[in-house]
């Protein structure tokens, strides 16, 4: 099975020599890239628009809610309830739907962890993927 989405990374635009013209040392700004290199992002898949056809539309405080409950642990018994629980509001939203919507509100919880790579944080989103896949098919 596939993810719903592929996520990759977010690229920042830079003109070429912008380090020069800020009057950054060629070797200050390898060494800042050297320690960003783990705050790298993942990129997250947008919401769908509250008009789409079986999407999830809830309030910025429900949404906000799910986030916390996402980023405070215990994935492997929170997923399930999740499903349920969103299945009961939504009874008409296809499961393709459920895991969209539970993959575009954990994405930013993981891109918030300090100290992950970007390989790090594609494989928590992966299996987070898997786990939401199953438990909404």
């Amino acid at each position: 099975m596939t993810t719903p989405m592929r996520l990759s990374r977010i690229a920042a635009a830079r003109s070429p020599g912008a380090s020069l013209r800020c009057g950054v040392p060629i070797v200050a700004a390898i060494a800042w890239m050297a320690l960003a290199a783990p705050c790298i992002a993942i990129e997250c898949p947008t919401p769908q628009p509250a008009g789409a056809p079986g999407a999830i539309v809830e309030t910025p405080a429900q949404v906000s809610e799910l986030a916390q409950l996402l980023g405070s642990g215990d994935l492997g018994n929170r997923i399930p309830v999740l499903v349920h629980d969103l299945r009961g509001r939504h009874p008409d939203v296809p499961a393709s739907e459920l895991v969209n919507y539970l993959v575009t509100a954990y994405c930013p919880v993981v891109n918030s962890l300090n100290g992950l790579g970007e390989a790090e944080k594609q494989a928590r989103m992966d299996d987070f993927t898997s786990r939401v896949a199953r438990a909404a098919y």
